[in-house]
């Protein structure tokens, strides 16, 4: 008995042979290109962050907070996943408003929602929450304590959470680091 070719088989068949052959080629073209090619071409323009950072060194002025805000709207409508520079926004707004106004409030929230864990700002994010918290709407803090426990475990040496928990300044802001502290290191230091 013989069996018979039917033309889906073959059509089968030739779409494996040439699926391979493509894989192969692409994994060629890859590996030709290893390490001269940046796969992504994305590239982050820090140039007006590092501006508006330059700035706010120099002078907290009111002209100097303007053309830092500016600077810094400019590299996060370049940048938009940029959290230094979302977090040095609500920095500026903070000092412009001499408080914690609503788009700061928002801008802050968005840090977390973009990336929860960021070891960019985690320290001085930690920080500024708590010499805000009565400000804070409870899933702010919820994101806040979460990131302050999931830094206890990362051992990084450049994130200290102890030391952003002891910066406090605020005393509402100030009880509940130091409940931190105990819970998390065991210490209140």
């Amino acid at each position: 008995m013989t069996r018979q070719i039917t033309p889906p088989l073959v059509a089968g068949g030739l779409l494996a042979i040439l699926t391979l052959l493509m894989a192969g080629l692409g994994l060629a073209s890859l590996n030709a290109t290893a390490g001269k090619v940046n796969p992504l071409p994305l590239t982050f323009d820090w140039t007006e962050d590092e501006r508006a950072s330059s700035i706010l060194a120099a002078s907290l002025g009111p002209v100097a907070l303007a053309d830092a805000e500016a600077s810094v709207r400019l590299a996060l409508a370049q940048s938009p996943y940029n959290n230094v520079a979302r977090m040095r926004l609500v920095y500026i707004l903070s000092l412009r408003a001499r408080g914690f106004p609503p788009e700061a409030q928002r801008l802050f929230q968005q840090s977390y929602d973009l990336a929860p864990y960021d070891p960019a700002v985690a320290e001085w994010r930690t920080t500024f929450a708590l010499n805000h918290w009565a400000a804070l709407p409870s899933s702010t803090q919820s994101a806040v304590r979460d990131e302050v426990s999931a830094f206890k475990v990362v051992s990084r040496p450049s994130i200290d959470m102890r030391r952003a928990l002891r910066g406090v300044s605020n005393p509402e802001g100030r009880l509940v680091a130091t409940l931190w502290l105990l819970r998390f290191y065991g210490s209140p230091s």
